[in-house]
Parts: C-alpha cells; structure tokens; sequence
C-alpha cells in the first residue's frame, strides 16, 4: 500500500510534537520526581508556637524555591486530637511529594498514616527517640526533622541566678503527652546535681490547672514547665495563679513568659520553622529522608517578663540583665 507524501510529512510532525511534549515533562532537578512540588504542612491548631513554626516554615520554603515551582497544602485539626489522623488525610489525598509535620503527636500519627514512599519531616518534636520517630538522632532511618528540645539545664540555672533562695521547683505537666514527660524526666535528672527537689505534678484537664498551681504555690518556692503544649496554652491562669501565690513562675517557652512567666530561656520557633524548610528542599532535591541528621537548636534566647518582676519585687542582677534579649513589659 502506497503512502503520499503528504500524509509521511504529517506523521512526522506528529512524532516531533510528540517528542517534545515528553521532554518538557522530564523532571528538573537533581533525582526530582516532579517540575512542580507538592509540600503538605500539618498541625494540630493555631497557637502562637506553631504559628510561628509556620511562619519561619513559609519563609524558608520561598526563600529557597522558584515562585511558581511549589504549593504548599496546610491543614490543621483545629486543636481536636481526635481529627488529627483525618486531617492527616486529607492533606495526603493531595498527592504530595514530601509531608511536614508540627509536634509530636501529629508527627506519630503520620509515621501510621503517611502511604510508603512518602518522606516525612517533623518539626518541633521534643524527643524524636523517645517518640518513636527516628532510630537515633544522627541515623534516623525512619524519618528526619528538627527538634525543639527545651534548654531546661539553662532555665534551671537561670532560676538560680534570679532567685537564688529557690530550692523546691513544682512542675505542673501533662502525664498523656510524650515531650511533657520527657521534660519532667530531665528536670528530675538535673535537680539533685543542681540542688533542687522536684514536686512533679500530673494535670489531668484544664479544669485542675488552677487547684494543682495553687497548691504549689503554698509548697513550691517556684513553679516550672517544660515543652508542654497543654501547659502552653494554660501560660495565661499559671502565671497569674503563681503571681497571687507570691511566687516565680518560669518557662521554657516564649509565650508563657509573654503571658507572665518571670524569666524563661526559649528557642526560635520561627528559626526551627525555617530549619525544617531546609530539611524539605533537601528531600525535594533527591536527598533521602531517614539519612538527614536530626537537627537541635544548641542555643536559647534569655526573655523575661519586666511587670511580673516588679510585681515580685525581683530585680535581675547585672550580669543576667547583660544577657536579656527580650522584654516584655
């Protein structure tokens, strides 16, 4: 059978077209799977932490990627522990190409619920171990991030250093949280070194937040909390509890001293939002997950809150004030 000439032009441009649309659909990037990348960010509900862990996130993802070349998909549970797997979920059924994940609980659920294949970067995870998470914090295997572990041995010897009269510490914690408990065990491991005791107090519900500070209180000469989400967000009733009981409260966390804790020495939150960016570009770039490094932040910021000082009468000596980075009033 004969074929016109005309018809063999056609089938040829035909093939070329066709063999472009293939190349332009090649990956870019080293060991990339896709031209366009899909980030999935997941927490468990807005709060000032998180909020700027996803700050810091947002700007170290657009710092570092083309405008245009990623989306990112955020969804949160709306603080209810109990829709964390769905939200989950719902932020995988977007077809993503790597899953970042705020705190430990949302990061544990992942780890279940994230489909083999799928890289997952948690952020702001306490105790990666201990947690589950990772193998050891320098071979991770299963998965990488970056932790937010409290400078507690900071914040203790700054408790030392404010109010030197300090002996017994209450710490008011949350028994079903996993960084909570791990924070009360490091304070009771540091205390005897340092010469404190430790009156360690599990918190049930909100509702006994207030009894249980307010006992301390009348025992305690100063109350402490460690990374703690549900005593995060009781910062506000803790510090005005311990205010009336005449007695410091201290923080390891920049929103309690915000919402009246005397002293506490933090992390950047926003600065661990942007690490675990840089954790997600190099997952995107072909780098494997589980052989990243899990990143600490080795140095704390000294805060403290001036009107619940001057409240309690506390004047910071000279070489403490020398330190402070920031004040609120």
């Amino acid at each position: 059978m004969k074929t016109s000439r005309s018809a063999w032009l056609m089938l040829a441009v035909i093939f070329v077209v066709l063999l472009s649309s293939s190349c332009s659909r090649q990956p870019q990037g080293e060991n990339a799977n896709h031209a366009h990348s899909r980030i999935g960010i997941v927490y468990i509900g807005p709060h000032e932490l998180i909020n700027q862990i996803v700050s810091g996130f947002r700007a170290g993802i657009a710092q570092q990627l083309p405008a245009g070349s990623y989306d990112i998909v955020e969804r949160h549970a709306n603080g209810d522990q109990t829709q964390i797997s769905a939200t989950l979920n719902g932020a995988i059924a977007s077809k993503l190409d790597v899953l970042a994940t705020i705190t430990t609980p949302v990061s544990q659920q992942a780890m279940k619920d994230a489909p083999k294949g799928l890289p997952v970067v948690f952020v702001g995870v306490t105790d990666p171990v201990g947690a589950g998470l990772v193998k050891s914090m320098e071979k991770p295997e299963l998965t990488t991030g970056v932790s937010d572990v409290a400078p507690l041995q900071a914040v203790m010897g700054m408790i030392k250093q404010i109010t030197p009269t300090v002996r017994r510490i209450g710490f008011p914690y949350s028994p079903d949280e996993q960084p909570a408990v791990y924070s009360r065990t490091v304070v009771e491991r540091l205390a005897p070194t340092m010469g404190y005791s430790i009156d360690a107090r599990p918190v049930t519900s909100k509702d006994e937040v207030a009894t249980i500070v307010r006992d301390m209180a009348r025992t305690d000469d100063a109350i402490l909390v460690g990374a703690d989400n549900a005593m995060f967000e009781a910062a506000p009733l803790i510090a005005k509890t311990a205010l009336d009981g005449h007695k410091p409260f201290y923080a390891a966390d920049s929103s309690s001293v915000k919402a009246g804790a005397v002293a506490g020495v933090t992390v950047d939150y926003t600065q661990i939002g942007r690490a675990g960016a840089d954790m997600v570009v190099r997952v995107l770039k072909g780098e494997r997950a589980g052989a990243i490094p899990v990143q600490t932040m080795t140095q704390g910021n000294l805060e403290v809150n001036q009107t619940s000082l001057r409240k309690l009468g506390i004047t910071l000596p000279p070489a403490v004030a020398a330190q402070v980075k920031v004040t609120y009033q």
